[in-house]
């Protein structure tokens, strides 16, 4: 991860803003969804992706205060995904999160 580049994302229950790219996409439902989270990663240089350890399903909106600091993929079907996503801050319907894209 080291020489890697940072983007810091802000991403909302009816939409989420890449500030950095400043691009706009529509995700609805995220109170709804659970994604595994997990509380670190490694990365494998052959396939380069980010692997979740110890990942665990979490629920946003019952769980979203034990997310802060956390690694997700934002998926609830993968463990291993390209792009990771760190939550950096939670609120009730929201988190903000710092991507890292494999390279």
């Amino acid at each position: 991860m080291y020489g890697e580049r940072y983007q810091h994302y802000w991403k909302s229950t009816s939409s989420w803003y890449e500030y950095a790219g400043k691009t706009y996409r529509s995700k609805s439902n995220m109170q709804t969804t659970e994604y595994y989270y997990g509380n670190s990663v490694t990365y494998d240089d052959i396939t380069r992706t980010y692997s979740i350890v110890n990942a665990k399903k979490y629920l946003w909106s019952s769980d979203y205060r034990s997310l802060k600091g956390k690694y997700t993929c934002f998926s609830n079907t993968e463990k291993v995904c390209t792009q990771i996503s760190y939550i950096e801050r939670v609120y009730s319907e929201s988190a903000g999160y710092i991507s890292m894209l494999s390279g």
